[in-house]
């Protein structure tokens, strides 16, 4: 916990059920990292890579890996494209100018989450929940939002062209 681990090179990192709280690693690289199951609540990743990296379960019906757990955590401005977060627990966590194209974020929960300007396009965010979280100008083109809950979310600006909306509330 509370490791110092800016500009790192962790990428295929192998970190099952990791502690990383309260971690600060800005600009550090854990591309295709392996992460599910993982504490990251209230870690620094500021400008940090996550591109196709694994932090999410399997799954509703599967009882696989749980998704990680980043309520607090900041990822300002960090790439998190092709990410696995199905089911990750993100609520109160910081998205600003994050770069989210293709990640599945099936199931997460981002209430109270900061996302402005973040790029959700060709993501899936299938039953995600974003109670009071604020998109304001994010990117959702061609998106998939199936059943996906924004009560209460500022949506200011947002672009879904061309994306898939069913059943959002």
């Amino acid at each position: 916990d509370a490791a110092r681990m800016d500009g790192v090179l962790g990428a295929g990192l192998f970190m099952p059920g990791a502690s990383l709280v309260k971690a600060r690693a800005r600009g550090a690289d854990f591309s295709k990292a392996f992460l599910p199951d993982s504490d990251l609540r209230q870690a620094d990743f500021r400008g940090a890579s996550f591109e196709n990296a694994n932090m999410g379960g399997r799954g509703l019906a599967h009882p696989g890996p749980n998704g990680a757990r980043m309520r607090g955590t900041d990822f300002t401005d960090a790439k998190l494209s092709g990410a696995n977060l199905i089911n990750a627990q993100m609520m109160e966590t910081n998205l600003n100018g994050a770069d989210l194209s293709g990640a599945n974020l099936g199931n997460a929960d981002l209430t109270w989450s900061h996302a402005a300007r973040a790029n959700f396009s060709k993501a899936d965010l299938s039953w995600v929940r974003g109670y009071g979280a604020d998109f304001t100008g994010a990117g959702f083109q061609g998106a998939q939002l199936i059943l996906t809950q924004f009560t209460g979310a500022n949506l200011r600006s947002a672009d879904f062209s061309g994306a898939k909306l069913d059943s959002t509330d």
